[in-house]
């Protein structure tokens, strides 16, 4: 991480930048997890990061976190030919999901309408569809054509608490490409 000297970071913004380039971002808990700093410290620490150009800011308040910026990027080696160039944060289609599934949820998918008279309905289908494949929030959303905030609030959060679907990025739970699993 010697590219890094120019701009005068200490150790635990060296170690950041290596968690960034391997989860694609950082919030200040995880900074603070890395480094033992204080909330405050920790700020301060990302503050100067994105000052530099090192990382860029996305969101705000408890959903801020920090993606790599022009300078870090810069200092990255170019990407070798032949190398797929897939765009990241590009979700699928519910129908490209849908077609992945197996049959027996694709009719509970179908047979599931705009309100469910079974509690346990929706959240045993999301536990399911997280069996067979993890997905995102948005993908979720898509899939069992809710928003996304009922859905968090309404199942995910209910189904974590009890151990039946886990976070893919446990370490950074706000992390843009955050997915869940039932499997952990």
């Amino acid at each position: 991480m010697q590219q890094f000297e120019s701009f005068g970071i200490n150790n635990s913004q060296k170690s950041a930048l290596i968690f960034l380039r391997e989860v694609g971002a950082i919030d200040n808990n995880s900074y603070r997890q890395l480094s033992g700093d204080s909330n405050r410290v920790s700020g301060r620490q990302l503050r100067q990061l994105r000052l530099a150009g090192i990382i860029e800011q996305k969101n705000s308040g408890k959903y801020t976190y920090y993606v790599s910026g022009k300078a870090f990027l810069n200092t990255l080696p170019a990407r070798p030919e032949g190398l797929s160039t897939q765009l990241s944060g590009l979700s699928p289609q519910p129908e490209d999901i849908s077609s992945e599934l197996p049959e027996q949820i694709r009719f509970q998918l179908a047979k599931l309408g705009a309100r469910s008279n079974n509690p346990e309905e929706i959240p045993d289908l999301i536990v399911a569809l997280c069996r067979h494949k993890n997905l995102s929030i948005a993908e979720l959303s898509a899939l069992l054509n809710r928003s996304e905030k009922h859905i968090k609030r309404g199942y995910i959060a209910r189904l974590m608490k009890e151990g039946r679907l886990f976070y893919t990025i446990p370490e950074m739970p706000h992390h843009p490409d955050q997915q869940y699993s039932s499997k952990k």
